[in-house]
């Protein structure tokens, strides 16, 4: 995008903002200063530019790709594409000259896309709390990630079927559960990943889970497990 930028406008001075680029402590400081004061105009950058800005002179702002967030496997997808695209549209016009905001999407239709674009909150959240009460999501349940990691991918996607179709049996009726299935990010520094999901409607079923994986997992085995009750993190 940074290239593409500049070859479409070569007269004006182009930034990148991302964890590569802002390598010192006061690297932040410096390239805000800069945009601030004309002596950058054009500023690219990922999330971490969606927040905090807060300058007159931004008139135009850009989201490219909404959809990355918008599609991941998590329940929380459509809050944190409303998220981003509400605070990185609020950046432009907050001074006394207009300003515009572009949203690049291949769903412009979804509600989180066009509520983001109102700033119309309220409509959201009454649309999200509907589609996850009808779901058991959070916050109307509590949930639980199992993890799974190993070196040979067989061996993980057999164990995480093993420990699933296990706890499936020793759940309460109340509990439900999502996969197993490969991880977002289904292989971090050479070991493979699955994951699955479980949502209760009382953290004590939760609790009764998590102390009957023991038995189930076994004291001799290949593959890594870690639990993490009510998750934040799904990649």
């Amino acid at each position: 995008i940074e290239e593409e930028v500049k070859k479409q406008f070569p007269d004006f001075p182009v930034a990148r903002m991302d964890s590569d680029t802002m390598r010192g402590h006061d690297a932040y400081e410096k390239q805000f200063a800069k945009f601030r004061e004309g002596k950058t105009r054009i500023l690219v950058g990922t999330q971490m530019i969606s927040k905090g800005l807060d300058m007159p002179n931004v008139t135009l702002v850009g989201v490219i790709s909404a959809d990355t967030s918008l599609n991941l496997g998590d329940f929380r997808a459509f809050e944190r594409t409303f998220q981003l695209v509400a605070q990185v549209a609020g950046r432009a016009g907050r001074g006394t000259k207009p300003g515009d905001v572009v949203v690049q999407t291949f769903s412009p239709e979804h509600h989180a896309i066009t509520m983001a674009s109102e700033h119309d909150f309220e409509r959201f959240a009454a649309r999200e709390s509907e589609d996850r009460e009808a779901l058991m999501c959070p916050p109307f349940s509590r949930s639980m990630r199992i993890l799974f990691s190993g070196k040979q991918e067989k061996e993980v996607e057999d164990f995480s079927e093993k420990v699933g179709e296990n706890l499936r049996k020793i759940a309460p009726a109340e509990v439900h559960f999502l996969g197993p299935a490969p991880c977002l990010l289904s292989k971090v520094r050479n070991m493979y990943r699955y994951h699955m999901m479980g949502f209760a409607p009382k953290v004590g079923m939760i609790r009764y889970l998590a102390k009957s994986l023991d038995p189930v997992l076994g004291k001799k085995r290949k593959v890594d497990v870690a639990l993490d009750v009510d998750p934040v993190n799904m990649f």
